[in-house]
């Protein structure tokens, strides 16, 4: 429990420290579990089963709820609990639209800015992701994907940039993890970074910028291929 007299204020940094830990725990899990499916798009958050799964009560689990909304990956209707948000066709085409815009800038930025040693690093780091490609690794991919991505806005050295692409981030995220699942898509984007790091470590801002764009409207257009395709009727068992 809170610290609630004086006698306890000695306690409150370890209690803080402990919830904060709790909300954090509670909200990187949540995300996981959105990105990877295990929490469906439209699936209503069950609190009771959510606590026992995690192991932990109902108020940093609340506390993530309130972070994952301000995230944009799932909505709190008054008195109606918590759902995983579902995009729409609509809703993935404006979203890439707007990241793709960001993430060509901070690429572009990237290769003006960047020290050499900070392109080794995202040479380093595609070297890692073509490996996890080639095991079908698909969570350590994701993970170096999105090391990757961030690394280059933080590279661009924009603040402004990267306050908004940070915005919009969670909710790209669930959809890269979606492209993953679509092999021939996967392979091209493989390809797709092997050849941006080769653009970078020129210094090539003109391909650099193409590749990023084309990159991203590509996840684009898997993402809404997928959510129609999930969206069709299945056939009725025979």
């Amino acid at each position: 429990m809170p610290p609630d007299n004086d006698t306890d204020t000695a306690l409150a940094p370890r209690w803080s420290t402990s919830r904060k830990a709790l909300h954090t725990f509670a909200l990187e899990r949540l995300r996981q579990m959105i990105f990877s499916g295990e929490l469906a798009p439209g699936e209503r958050l069950n609190e009771t089963s959510l606590t026992e799964q995690l192991k932990i009560s109902r108020t940093p689990l609340r506390e993530a709820f309130r972070s994952l909304a301000g995230e944009g990956l799932i909505e709190l209707p008054p008195s109606r609990g918590a759902y995983v948000k579902a995009l729409s066709e609509t809703d993935i085409r404006h979203l890439f639209d707007l990241v793709a815009g960001l993430e060509m800038t901070a690429a572009d930025l990237a290769s003006r800015r960047a020290t050499d040693q900070e392109l080794s690093t995202i040479v380093a780091l595609t070297h890692s992701l073509d490996s996890a490609f080639k095991r079908g690794d698909r969570a350590q991919y994701f993970a170096l994907n999105q090391c990757i991505h961030e690394s280059l806005v933080r590279y661009a050295r924009n603040p402004l940039l990267e306050e908004n692409y940070n915005n919009l981030n969670a909710r790209v995220r669930r959809e890269r993890f979606r492209s993953t699942m679509h092999l021939a898509r996967w392979g091209e984007a493989m390809a797709e970074h092997l050849a941006l790091a080769n653009a970078l470590t020129a210094r090539d801002h003109a391909t650099v910028r193409q590749i990023m764009y084309e990159h991203m409207l590509s996840g684009s257009e898997i993402s809404t291929e997928m959510l129609i395709a999930e969206q069709q009727p299945r056939p009725a068992d025979e």
